[in-house]
């Protein structure tokens, strides 16, 4: 875990000190500096508005120092040119994930968001796989992981919606992030319902998972129109809504994908399944 070095500090510094400072700004995935933030800063500072900034560096795990919050706040010290009130907290990382932990800490000001902290996790991550891929793919695989880790599948924002969960939890999965990965050009199956329903079925059964779920992403090995592969391809694909029950379109997704697996593994063909009278999602045969 993270640790603070010792208790924060309140000290002035000049803009040539504010300046030092942002040569540290290197970490991995930091965001960009805006510019219109900035300036509303410096204006704050000359006029004597602005309250003292808070600045925070972390020694990383290879000895390194990054400058994790505060990046505007020193620029609009340079741009005002004028010496200005800091508070500074100097932390010690361990490990990689210490670091992308002690980030995703700070939403003071522009509240990060999952792309934000991904991004600055991705270039931690144990798997270099997962340094490759999209950011939007690594937080939706995070939620689907999340959603099924319990006895119930889930996707309540109090189960899905924690930051650092998704990056631990997708960190630890690499192997089926990066099955979930080989189909990231259909856009239709990159959801959090549908992402959710692959990882379940291959967990049931990965040989014919990858079968199934290759039907449905390629259409080769469709054997009639009823198949539910491609019944399934042609509801997601359509975006088709018919049915959608109270749990929303996630959970609906999820539960007509598990839905056309069963059927695909009974080797039942079927014209339609009746999602809206399911109390509880389905559990996915093997």
């Amino acid at each position: 875990m993270y640790k603070l070095n010792k208790p924060p500090q309140s000290m002035t510094i000049s803009p040539k000190e504010a300046e030092a400072l942002l040569k540290f700004n290197t970490f991995p995935g930091q965001r960009k500096i805006r510019e219109q933030t900035v300036a509303q800063y410096r204006d704050k500072i000359k006029l004597g508005l602005m309250r003292p900034c808070s600045v925070s560096m972390a020694t990383l795990s290879d000895g390194s120092t990054v400058l994790m919050n505060g990046q505007q706040s020193l620029s609009a010290i340079c741009l005002a040119e004028m010496p200005h009130a800091i508070i500074l907290e100097e932390y010690s990382c361990e490990t990689g994930a210490d670091a992308w932990r002690l980030y995703a800490s700070y939403d003071v000001g522009r509240m990060r968001t999952m792309d934000d902290v991904f991004k600055g996790a991705q270039g931690l991550l144990s798997d270099v796989r997962l340094r490759q891929m999209p950011l939007r793919l690594l937080t939706t695989c995070g939620c689907a992981l999340l959603a099924i880790k319990g006895p119930r599948t889930s996707f309540e924002t109090r189960l899905t919606g924690d930051k650092s969960a998704r990056v631990d939890i997708v960190n630890s999965h690499a192997e089926e992030v990066s099955w979930v990965s080989s189909f990231g050009d259909k856009t239709w199956m990159q959801t959090t319902g549908v992402v959710a329903a692959m990882i379940k079925t291959h967990r049931a059964n990965p040989e014919k998972a990858e079968v199934f779920w290759e039907i449905v992403y390629s259409g080769v090995g469709i054997e009639t129109e009823q198949d539910p592969a491609a019944m399934l391809k042609e509801e997601l694909m359509s975006n088709s809504r018919k049915g959608m029950h109270a749990r929303g379109r996630i959970g609906f997704e999820y539960a007509k994908s598990i839905s056309w697996w069963n059927a695909w593994i009974k080797g039942v063909p079927r014209k339609s399944v009746k999602y809206a009278a399911m109390k509880l999602f389905p559990e996915a045969l093997s």
